[in-house]
């Protein structure tokens, strides 16, 4: 176990001239304590903390926990990213409730019932975080699940930087084969928001979020060829996006360099997945709340959920078509998993037969 307070620990860290795979967790372990430190001096430190940049610190350390379990101490890694995973699921349970809360709020004449089911359950869930954060230690004692994680970190047997870069090359590159077979042997029924739409979301937006977490190591590079090529998905919100401008190269670090009009169709494609994947979640949700506050047949059900939704709202027929199409123009003509990979494969000299 390290010794001294966890602020004193972090600060004495921050100043070392860490490996690069300590370093990446320490920036985010640093920027998640300072918000547990405020959070502590709030009367209710778990309504602070449901924020989306504390959901992003716990999404970063999941990502990079993702990464090191495949290409260091597995078991470790493991450990810590289940760690993680259990906040940023609670804190995406609260946002769940809390995102219909808000939008169906400023809809003119919405049923008080079933807002206060909404509510009822984003209470519920909040409660639920209250409960994690205190048997988890998040706060108590000192901070002592970060105390835990930073002894874990300092114990690791980290690789240089040539070899953790070549190691993530190979990691990243392996997901995208992955999510490319699946998307071919059509395991994403994409008649199944959840387990279909969602999860192929799920899985490419990964790739953003390493591009993140790995703070530098991966930077785009023009392309004046693919911008014409891919121009119909470089649109004003994706250019503008925070997620799309990754962080500097830091010193010493070689960067994979991946094409920009690439990464910039893969943020679009999350985004349109998750319009499409939202549509279809506000009709769940919508018949979750009708079908726990009111005695409808399904047919008299489904014409009130329809009037709820709003006109806007793409049907659940609707959904599956358009995420059909727009995956395979992403996919299949304009090949950008592929793409990405011949980038990463040509930064770190691996040939495309591995």
């Amino acid at each position: 176990m390290v010794s001294g307070s966890t602020e004193k620990l972090i600060q004495e860290i921050t100043n070392e001239n860490l490996p690069a795979g300590y370093s990446r967790f320490i920036v985010q372990l640093s920027k998640l304590y300072y918000s547990l430190s405020n959070s502590a001096q709030k009367e209710d430190p778990a309504s602070f903390l449901f924020d989306p940049v504390v959901r992003q610190n716990f999404f970063y350390l999941e990502a990079l926990s993702r990464i090191y379990r495949k290409i260091h101490d597995r078991k470790m890694f493991d450990l810590l990213r289940n760690e993680f995973k259990m906040v940023e699921d609670q804190l995406g349970k609260i946002d769940f409730y809390d995102g219909w809360v808000k939008e169906f709020s400023q809809q003119k004449n919405f049923p008080p019932e079933l807002n206060d089911y909404f509510n009822s359950h984003r209470e519920t869930e909040l409660e639920n975080f209250r409960k994690l954060l205190e048997a988890k230690n998040w706060i108590n004692n000192d901070y002592e699940m970060v105390r835990n994680i930073l002894s874990d970190l300092s114990s690791a047997a980290w690789m240089n930087a040539a070899d953790d870069r070549r190691a993530i090359a190979v990691f990243l590159d392996d997901e995208l084969d992955d999510l490319k077979d699946d998307y071919e042997e059509n395991r994403f029924d994409f008649n199944n928001i959840e387990e279909g739409v969602h999860e192929f979301r799920r899985q490419l937006r990964w790739f953003s979020i390493y591009a993140q977490a790995l703070d530098g190591l991966i930077q785009l590079k023009n392309s004046e060829e693919e911008e014409n090529d891919l121009k119909k998905y470089l649109t004003a919100e994706v250019l503008n996006s925070p997620y799309n401008s990754l962080p500097v190269p830091k010193q010493g670090i070689i960067p994979l360099y991946i094409r920009a009009p690439e990464f910039y169709a893969l943020s679009w494609m999350v985004n349109e997945l998750g319009n499409l994947k939202d549509d279809g979640l506000r009709f769940n949700a919508l018949w979750e709340a009708v079908e726990a506050t009111h005695e409808f047949s399904e047919e008299d059900a489904e014409a009130y959920i329809s009037s709820l939704a709003g006109r806007e709202t793409l049907s659940l027929e609707e959904i599956p078509q358009i995420v059909a199409k727009v995956c395979n123009e992403f996919m299949h003509e304009d090949d950008i998993i592929k793409k990405i990979r011949k980038d990463i494969k040509a930064a770190v000299g691996l040939s495309n037969y591995e």
